[in-house]
Protein backbone atom coordinates (compact mmCIF):
# COMPACT_ATOMS: atom_id res chain seq x y z
CA UNK A 1 0.00 0.00 0.00
CA UNK A 2 1.05 3.55 -0.64
CA UNK A 3 2.83 5.05 2.36
CA UNK A 4 1.53 8.47 3.39
CA UNK A 5 3.80 10.97 5.16
CA UNK A 6 3.35 11.43 8.89
CA UNK A 7 1.57 14.83 8.75
CA UNK A 8 -1.01 13.55 6.27
CA UNK A 9 -1.51 10.46 8.41
CA UNK A 10 -2.46 12.67 11.35
CA UNK A 11 -4.88 14.65 9.16
CA UNK A 12 -6.47 11.48 7.78
CA UNK A 13 -6.69 10.01 11.27
CA UNK A 14 -8.84 12.95 12.34
CA UNK A 15 -11.10 12.51 9.31
CA UNK A 16 -11.64 8.85 10.20
CA UNK A 17 -12.39 9.84 13.80
CA UNK A 18 -14.91 12.39 12.55
CA UNK A 19 -16.65 9.66 10.51
CA UNK A 20 -16.92 7.45 13.60
CA UNK A 21 -18.21 10.33 15.72
CA UNK A 22 -20.68 11.52 13.05
CA UNK A 23 -22.14 8.03 12.67
CA UNK A 24 -22.97 7.75 16.35
CA UNK A 25 -24.19 11.36 16.38
CA UNK A 26 -26.53 10.46 13.47
CA UNK A 27 -28.00 7.63 15.53
CA UNK A 28 -28.56 9.95 18.51
CA UNK A 29 -30.06 12.79 16.45
CA UNK A 30 -32.27 10.46 14.44
CA UNK A 31 -33.45 8.89 17.68
CA UNK A 32 -34.42 12.35 18.91
CA UNK A 33 -36.11 13.12 15.58
CA UNK A 34 -38.14 9.91 15.91
CA UNK A 35 -39.04 10.88 19.48
CA UNK A 36 -40.28 14.32 18.38
CA UNK A 37 -42.21 13.14 15.32
CA UNK A 38 -45.85 14.24 15.99
CA UNK A 39 -47.56 11.24 14.43
CA UNK A 40 -49.40 9.90 11.44
CA UNK A 41 -48.28 7.32 8.95
CA UNK A 42 -49.05 6.31 5.40
CA UNK A 43 -52.70 5.37 5.19
CA UNK A 44 -53.41 6.19 8.84
CA UNK A 45 -53.06 9.82 10.00
CA UNK A 46 -54.34 8.93 13.48
CA UNK A 47 -51.30 7.03 14.73
CA UNK A 48 -49.30 8.63 17.53
CA UNK A 49 -45.60 9.28 17.19
CA UNK A 50 -43.28 7.43 14.82
CA UNK A 51 -44.22 3.85 13.94
CA UNK A 52 -41.33 1.54 13.07
CA UNK A 53 -43.65 -0.53 10.90
CA UNK A 54 -45.63 2.19 9.14
CA UNK A 55 -43.32 5.23 8.96
CA UNK A 56 -40.16 5.71 6.92
CA UNK A 57 -37.07 7.80 7.66
CA UNK A 58 -38.27 10.23 4.97
CA UNK A 59 -41.27 11.09 7.18
CA UNK A 60 -38.90 12.73 9.66
CA UNK A 61 -37.97 15.35 7.06
CA UNK A 62 -41.54 16.43 6.27
CA UNK A 63 -42.60 20.04 6.93
CA UNK A 64 -45.97 18.79 8.13
CA UNK A 65 -46.36 15.38 9.78
CA UNK A 66 -48.91 12.99 8.27
CA UNK A 67 -51.33 13.79 11.11
CA UNK A 68 -51.35 17.45 10.03
CA UNK A 69 -49.18 18.87 12.83
CA UNK A 70 -45.98 20.94 12.25
CA UNK A 71 -42.89 18.75 12.13
CA UNK A 72 -40.22 21.39 12.74
CA UNK A 73 -38.17 19.71 15.49
CA UNK A 74 -38.03 16.34 13.77
CA UNK A 75 -37.16 17.91 10.40
CA UNK A 76 -34.35 20.07 11.80
CA UNK A 77 -32.82 17.19 13.76
CA UNK A 78 -32.90 14.84 10.76
CA UNK A 79 -31.36 17.47 8.46
CA UNK A 80 -28.51 18.11 10.93
CA UNK A 81 -27.89 14.36 11.32
CA UNK A 82 -27.85 13.68 7.58
CA UNK A 83 -25.66 16.67 6.73
CA UNK A 84 -23.05 15.92 9.39
CA UNK A 85 -22.60 12.27 8.44
CA UNK A 86 -22.70 13.07 4.71
CA UNK A 87 -19.99 15.75 4.94
CA UNK A 88 -17.79 13.35 6.94
CA UNK A 89 -18.46 10.63 4.35
CA UNK A 90 -17.41 12.98 1.55
CA UNK A 91 -14.14 13.69 3.37
CA UNK A 92 -13.62 9.97 4.01
CA UNK A 93 -14.12 8.99 0.35
CA UNK A 94 -11.97 11.92 -0.80
CA UNK A 95 -8.91 10.50 0.98
CA UNK A 96 -9.34 6.75 1.51
CA UNK A 97 -8.59 5.90 -2.14
CA UNK A 98 -5.07 7.34 -1.76
CA UNK A 99 -4.06 4.19 0.18
CA UNK A 100 -4.69 1.86 -2.77
CA UNK A 101 -2.38 3.21 -5.48
CA UNK A 102 0.19 0.39 -5.51
CA UNK A 103 -1.80 -1.89 -7.81
CA UNK A 104 -3.62 -0.89 -10.99
CA UNK A 105 -6.76 -2.85 -10.10
CA UNK A 106 -7.16 -1.39 -6.61
CA UNK A 107 -6.21 2.08 -7.86
CA UNK A 108 -9.12 2.24 -10.30
CA UNK A 109 -11.60 0.30 -8.16
CA UNK A 110 -10.99 2.62 -5.20
CA UNK A 111 -11.18 5.74 -7.37
CA UNK A 112 -14.50 4.67 -8.89
CA UNK A 113 -15.73 3.64 -5.44
CA UNK A 114 -14.81 7.05 -4.01
CA UNK A 115 -16.45 8.99 -6.86
CA UNK A 116 -19.67 7.06 -6.30
CA UNK A 117 -19.35 7.40 -2.52
CA UNK A 118 -19.08 11.19 -2.82
CA UNK A 119 -21.99 11.30 -5.29
CA UNK A 120 -24.10 9.19 -2.91
CA UNK A 121 -23.31 11.51 0.00
CA UNK A 122 -24.22 14.60 -2.03
CA UNK A 123 -27.53 12.99 -3.00
CA UNK A 124 -28.15 12.21 0.67
CA UNK A 125 -27.62 15.88 1.57
CA UNK A 126 -29.99 17.03 -1.17
CA UNK A 127 -32.52 14.43 -0.06
CA UNK A 128 -32.53 15.84 3.47
CA UNK A 129 -33.82 19.17 2.17
CA UNK A 130 -36.26 17.71 -0.37
CA UNK A 131 -39.26 17.14 1.91
CA UNK A 132 -41.59 14.44 0.64
CA UNK A 133 -44.66 16.59 1.34
CA UNK A 134 -43.28 19.66 -0.48
CA UNK A 135 -41.31 18.44 -3.52
CA UNK A 136 -42.25 14.78 -3.84
CA UNK A 137 -41.10 14.28 -7.48
CA UNK A 138 -37.65 15.64 -6.59
CA UNK A 139 -37.60 13.52 -3.42
CA UNK A 140 -38.60 10.40 -5.35
CA UNK A 141 -35.96 10.97 -8.07
CA UNK A 142 -33.21 11.26 -5.46
CA UNK A 143 -34.42 8.07 -3.77
CA UNK A 144 -34.15 6.36 -7.15
CA UNK A 145 -30.70 7.72 -8.03
CA UNK A 146 -28.59 7.56 -4.89
CA UNK A 147 -28.92 3.77 -4.21
CA UNK A 148 -27.01 3.12 -7.46
CA UNK A 149 -24.10 5.31 -6.33
CA UNK A 150 -24.22 3.67 -2.90
CA UNK A 151 -24.20 0.08 -4.23
CA UNK A 152 -21.31 0.69 -6.65
CA UNK A 153 -19.24 2.36 -3.94
CA UNK A 154 -19.79 -0.40 -1.37
CA UNK A 155 -19.20 -3.29 -3.81
CA UNK A 156 -16.03 -1.78 -5.27
CA UNK A 157 -14.54 -0.97 -1.90
CA UNK A 158 -15.43 -4.38 -0.52
CA UNK A 159 -13.37 -5.90 -3.35
CA UNK A 160 -10.52 -3.45 -2.71
CA UNK A 161 -10.43 -4.24 1.01
CA UNK A 162 -10.41 -8.00 0.37
CA UNK A 163 -7.57 -7.55 -2.14
CA UNK A 164 -5.47 -5.60 0.36
CA UNK A 165 -4.54 -7.55 3.47
CA UNK A 166 -3.05 -4.57 5.33
CA UNK A 167 -6.45 -3.07 6.12
CA UNK A 168 -8.35 -4.63 9.04
CA UNK A 169 -10.91 -7.24 7.99
CA UNK A 170 -13.62 -5.17 9.67
CA UNK A 171 -13.70 -2.92 6.58
CA UNK A 172 -14.28 -5.69 4.05
CA UNK A 173 -16.50 -7.85 6.26
CA UNK A 174 -18.79 -4.99 7.34
CA UNK A 175 -19.29 -3.99 3.70
CA UNK A 176 -20.11 -7.62 2.88
CA UNK A 177 -22.75 -7.59 5.62
CA UNK A 178 -24.11 -4.29 4.29
CA UNK A 179 -24.44 -5.75 0.79
CA UNK A 180 -26.24 -8.78 2.23
CA UNK A 181 -28.60 -6.43 4.10
CA UNK A 182 -29.24 -4.48 0.88
CA UNK A 183 -30.05 -7.68 -1.02
CA UNK A 184 -32.38 -8.81 1.80
CA UNK A 185 -34.11 -5.41 1.69
CA UNK A 186 -34.57 -5.66 -2.09
CA UNK A 187 -36.01 -9.18 -1.77
CA UNK A 188 -38.39 -7.91 0.93
CA UNK A 189 -39.52 -5.11 -1.38
CA UNK A 190 -40.15 -7.54 -4.23
CA UNK A 191 -42.09 -9.99 -2.06
CA UNK A 192 -44.09 -7.15 -0.54
CA UNK A 193 -44.90 -5.75 -3.97
CA UNK A 194 -46.16 -9.15 -5.15
CA UNK A 195 -48.18 -9.86 -2.00
CA UNK A 196 -49.39 -6.28 -1.46
CA UNK A 197 -51.28 -5.11 1.62
CA UNK A 198 -49.61 -4.71 5.01
CA UNK A 199 -46.63 -6.83 3.99
CA UNK A 200 -45.79 -4.32 1.27
CA UNK A 201 -46.23 -1.27 3.51
CA UNK A 202 -44.36 -2.77 6.47
CA UNK A 203 -41.57 -4.14 4.28
CA UNK A 204 -40.91 -0.81 2.62
CA UNK A 205 -41.07 1.33 5.75
CA UNK A 206 -39.63 -0.91 8.46
CA UNK A 207 -37.02 -2.17 6.00
CA UNK A 208 -36.08 1.38 5.08
CA UNK A 209 -35.67 2.46 8.71
CA UNK A 210 -33.70 -0.64 9.71
CA UNK A 211 -31.41 -0.47 6.67
CA UNK A 212 -30.60 3.20 7.33
CA UNK A 213 -29.44 2.40 10.86
CA UNK A 214 -27.41 -0.61 9.65
CA UNK A 215 -25.79 1.53 6.94
CA UNK A 216 -24.73 4.24 9.37
CA UNK A 217 -23.38 1.69 11.86
CA UNK A 218 -21.29 0.15 9.06
CA UNK A 219 -19.96 3.62 8.21
CA UNK A 220 -18.71 3.88 11.79
CA UNK A 221 -16.95 0.52 11.38
CA UNK A 222 -15.30 1.83 8.21
CA UNK A 223 -13.92 4.75 10.19
CA UNK A 224 -12.73 2.44 12.97
CA UNK A 225 -10.95 0.14 10.51
CA UNK A 226 -9.25 3.03 8.71
CA UNK A 227 -8.19 4.55 12.04
CA UNK A 228 -6.68 1.23 13.15
CA UNK A 229 -4.74 1.05 9.88
CA UNK A 230 -3.33 4.56 10.39
CA UNK A 231 -2.32 3.64 13.94
CA UNK A 232 -0.43 0.61 12.64
CA UNK A 233 1.29 2.74 10.00
CA UNK A 234 2.37 5.23 12.67
CA UNK A 235 3.98 2.45 14.73
CA UNK A 236 5.85 1.13 11.70
CA UNK A 237 7.26 4.55 10.77
CA UNK A 238 9.86 4.81 13.58
CA UNK A 239 11.05 1.28 12.83
CA UNK A 240 11.64 2.18 9.18
CA UNK A 241 13.50 5.37 10.15
CA UNK A 242 15.78 3.40 12.54
CA UNK A 243 16.53 0.87 9.79
CA UNK A 244 17.50 3.68 7.38
CA UNK A 245 19.86 5.20 9.96
CA UNK A 246 21.55 1.85 10.56
CA UNK A 247 22.10 1.33 6.80
CA UNK A 248 23.51 4.85 6.48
Amino acid sequence: MKRIDFKNQIFHKHIFLFLIFSSFLWIILMGLAIHHYPGGSFGDPTTEGFSFFYNAISDLGRFIATNGEPNTASRVLSIIAINIVSICSILYFSFIWIYFQDRKATKWLSLIGSVNGVACSICYILLSYAAADAVYPYHKNLLTIFPAFFFISVVFYMIVFYMNKDFPRINADSYAVLIAAAVAFIITLIVGFVQGGDLDRIGRRAGNTLFNFVQIFVYSLQGIGAYIYIQRQGKKEPVLEDAKEQVA
